[in-house]
């Protein structure tokens, strides 16, 4: 003789209520977990009516299996919560991606349950984000900044469309509402890059600064030998900054330096020297140009105690804002559009250049020439030289 049939996973059998001597009544079934085991799921309720109800609101929980905290009439804020406490990333991507919920999703749409965030709901929130200073936010210290923009709006967008993957897989939602709305327009201006003629009156300018300042605290030499260095080696800023002598500064008769680290401020640490830069293929090992090993090797020199390649006044990690408030200063507002970033792609450009995008992309340290070429590559107006191909027509003029 067959027994009973098994239940199907995340299903419920008959569901029985008695009632207690106290006048109380308990509701109770047979539940398929997902992990293949039948339990006997119960809950209580003064009716019968009651209990029966509390039973269904359990089974719904039990039915989603990862996160009991969490149902469709949960806010949205607190499925940012549990979705920012769960995910992994850098501490510098988390805190970027807290500073966007706490700006812009709890207060414009933290309040919504979770089933109520439509695609158009969700559409509207990233156009009104993406408005340039559509809003204000107070920092720690009591200043308030303008907020808003394109680029925070893809910002949200990533978050957002991470958060309800969450939920569908959760069981929160059937779809994600956010995959179908539109991407906010970037507003990203072409790609700039400086030449040897531009960064060669770029430097004079900087040394005429640097020579300067006759009141005051003294001007900060190192931004030229930091912009050699940039410009020599394609790294980032903060990249630069977490050089030391003792971790990948080769001098020798094959010069080079090996990327290893970042310096990093985030709220949990403070400034740090991040142990790995900014992403695995950003660790990479990097040939010098013989301007930028003259630099080093000038440096060095007169290195002393001190291990960083470029130092604070106290021989330790030097603060990122504190170099991009010297460049601001040293560039004044001549070439105020020239930012670090121009530097990785003057390098990327030349490269392209005089090589390939494949090139580029491995000394600015992507994974693919995709990133290089949308963002570091300025577009080459000059199209490609067929001049003999088109004298073809000449014979038939």
């Amino acid at each position: 003789m067959r027994g009973r049939p098994p239940l199907s996973i995340g299903s419920s059998g008959k569901v029985t209520v008695t009632e207690s001597e106290a006048g109380t009544f308990q509701a109770f079934c047979r539940y398929r977990d997902m992990d293949g085991k039948t339990r006997r799921v119960t809950a209580t309720g003064r009716t019968k009516r009651a209990a029966n109800d509390a039973l269904t609101a359990k089974l719904s929980i039990r039915s989603r299996g990862n996160n009991d905290a969490l149902t469709p009439e949960s806010r949205v804020k607190e499925l940012a919560s549990t979705w920012l406490a769960q995910h992994e990333a850098s501490p510098g991507a988390l805190e970027q991606y807290a500073g966007t919920i706490d700006r812009h999703i709890t207060p414009k749409i933290g309040s919504l349950r979770i089933r109520e965030l439509t695609t158009s709901r969700a559409d509207k929130f990233l156009e009104l984000v993406g408005t340039k200073h559509a809003g204000t936010h107070t920092k720690a210290d009591g200043t308030p900044v303008l907020i808003g923009g394109p680029t925070a709006a893809l910002t949200a967008r990533v978050v957002l469309t991470q958060m309800f993957s969450m939920a569908v897989r959760y069981g929160l939602c059937e779809v994600n509402p956010v995959r179908e709305a539109r991407t906010p327009k970037s507003g990203r201006k072409p790609v700039k890059a400086i030449n040897a003629e531009m960064l060669q009156a770029l430097l004079d300018h900087v040394r005429e600064w640097a020579e300067g300042g006759t009141y005051g605290p003294a001007r900060d030499q190192d931004v030229l030998d930091m912009i050699e260095v940039l410009v020599g080696t394609g790294i980032r800023p903060g990249e630069v900054l977490a050089l030391r002598w003792s971790d990948g500064v080769d001098l020798s008769e094959d010069p080079s330096i090996e990327v290893t680290g970042t310096a990093k401020r985030t709220k949990e640490r403070g400034l740090h020297r991040q142990e790995h830069p900014k992403t695995d293929s950003s660790e990479r090992q990097l040939r010098l140009p013989g301007f930028v090993v003259s630099v080093l090797r000038r440096r060095r020199l007169r290195a002393g105690g001190n291990d960083y390649v470029f130092p604070n006044r106290d021989g330790e990690l030097r603060e990122p804002a504190n170099f991009n408030r010297v460049w601001r200063s040293a560039r004044g507002e001549e070439w105020a559009w020239v930012t670090p970033k121009s530097f990785r792609a003057a390098v990327a450009t030349i490269i392209d250049r005089e090589a390939d995008s494949e090139s580029a992309a491995s000394q600015l340290g992507h994974r693919s020439d995709l990133v290089t070429r949308k963002h570091y590559i300025e577009h080459d107006k000059m199209a490609t030289d067929n001049r003999v191909i088109l004298e073809r027509f000449r014979d038939v003029r």
